[in-house]
Order: C-alpha cells, then sequence, then structure tokens
C-alpha cells in the first residue's frame, strides 16, 4: 500500500523541512520560500569566520511550521 502524502499545515509557520525517503523535501508557502531566498542572499553576501564559514538556524526566524525539522542553511568559502 502507498504511503498518502501528508500536505504541510501552514497555520503556525511558512516552510517545513522532512525527509523524504532518501531526500530532503523543502515545502513553503510564497512567502515562506521568498524569505528563504533572501536569507540564502543575505549569508551568501555575508562576511565568512574565521573558518571560511558562515550559517543561519531557520528555527531562530519563526518560519518553520510546528512539524518541520530543524534547518540550517550554511556557506563555505571553498
Amino acid at each position: 500500500m502507498a504511503i498518502q502524502f501528508e500536505p504541510p499545515q501552514f497555520g503556525d509557520g511558512r516552510l517545513e523541512f522532512r525527509v523524504d525517503g532518501e531526500g530532503v523535501a523543502i515545502y513553503g508557502t510564497r512567502d515562506g520560500l521568498t524569505e528563504l531566498a533572501k536569507i540564502c542572499t543575505q549569508l551568501a553576501s555575508r562576511s565568512l569566520g574565521s573558518d571560511g564559514t558562515a550559517h543561519v538556524h531557520l528555527e531562530d526566524h519563526a518560519l518553520l511550521t510546528i512539524a518541520s525539522m530543524n534547518a540550517a542553511v550554511a556557506v563555505f568559502d571553498k
């Protein structure tokens, strides 16, 4: 029996990260995906730390639904 897809409930957030089979799925509202794009753009422009990296924890931005996995986005110099 096939597993039925459970759509995200966006009442409490705008993004949801899930493990889907062997991959990671990102589900979002238009506002949530726009905010994620802004975070990624700002991160890519940010000064990197002494280790050549910078990162953002998305749970610190009140974007994730209650069912979402915590998520981080990171940029590396090399």
